[in-house]
């Protein structure tokens, strides 16, 4: 059903938007195993502000389960454009990516709880995924601390960057991958979904529906999500701790 539901929204994707489009900046980290050649970079770009014109997309599946799972695609979708649909700056100019300018208030103990379902559900993940290094690494679970401000820049070099840091970026994005090797079609769809805020845990919380019947582990991106929608950002510059920074009201 996965397989066929992923097929059918690529052809949809590839037939509203045909035309390739030239790969994002260099500032986003590319994601494995994608190519600009791949022409679902930057479609969901074409939806903002609001997403009008998305519904039609995920319409008329050719079975109830398929039309199940496709109406979950798209609630989430919409919550997406709900926090983050908005492109315009303050200043003048446009966001490239999806950023949550004007994001919710959120008390820190609600946001240290967040932070400790996310690392938990990812050394979860990564446990039924064989990923042995990224899951060592989150066990124990990694404290959380909760700061408000600009969060700093992680290290430059590699040789200065926390282990942990260095398994969510190398073995994170893949994470899913190992649950559907051949099909193609979602490959595809990372390509859209991971580029939309350059974000791969944002990317699989998106796709989520598609991964659970195979994954079967809850909603393990959740608590991510309300992290991110709420302008936190998480910064691990110890595999003891991550750091989780609240924006100022």
């Amino acid at each position: 059903m996965v397989m066929t539901l992923s097929k059918t929204l690529v052809d949809r994707f590839s037939a509203h938007f045909p035309a390739a489009v030239s790969c994002p900046p260099v500032s986003c980290p590319p994601q494995e195993e994608l190519k600009a050649e791949d022409g679902l970079i930057g479609f969901f770009q074409n939806f903002r502000p609001d997403g009008s014109g998305l519904h039609s997309l995920f319409e008329k599946m050719p079975s109830g389960e398929q039309t199940h799972t496709a109406n979950r695609l798209l609630d989430r979708l919409e919550l997406l454009f709900r926090f983050a649909g908005d492109p315009e700056r303050p200043e003048g100019g446009r966001d490239a990516y999806f950023i949550v300018r004007n994001p919710e208030p959120i008390q820190p103990q609600r946001v240290e709880q967040l932070g400790e379902q996310w690392l938990g559900n990812l050394h979860q993940l990564a446990l039924q995924a064989g990923a042995t290094e990224l899951r060592d690494r989150l066990a124990p679970i990694p404290s959380i601390r909760v700061l408000e401000g600009i969060a700093p820049k992680h290290p430059r070099n590699d040789s200065e960057k926390a282990e942990l840091l260095m398994q969510l970026r190398d073995t994170g994005p893949n994470l899913t991958s190992r649950f559907d090797h051949d099909d193609s079609s979602i490959r595809t769809l990372q390509g859209a979904y991971y580029y939309i805020a350059c974000d791969w845990m944002l990317r699989d919380y998106l796709m989520w529906p598609l991964f659970e019947d195979k994954i079967r582990l809850g909603d393990t991106f959740e608590p991510y999500f309300q992290l991110w929608r709420h302008g936190i950002k998480y910064r691990i510059f110890s595999d003891e701790r991550a750091e989780l920074y609240m924006p100022r009201h």
